[in-house]
């Protein structure tokens, strides 16, 4: 539908675990990082984009 492989996009979820609201996400095999809140995605977001 959009177009987009798995490879493409990476998902930010605080509840990766078996029972989180995330896991379908990662189960689907889409890459996955592990946050704690809204504030550790900044971190990590702002991380991965200076690397870029």
């Amino acid at each position: 539908m959009t177009g987009l492989s798995k490879a493409d996009v990476l998902f930010y979820g605080d509840r990766l675990d078996e029972h989180g609201n995330d896991y379908p996400v990662k189960a689907m095999g889409i890459p996955c990082v592990a946050v704690d809140d809204w504030h550790d995605t900044l971190v990590k977001l702002e991380d991965l984009l200076s690397q870029a």
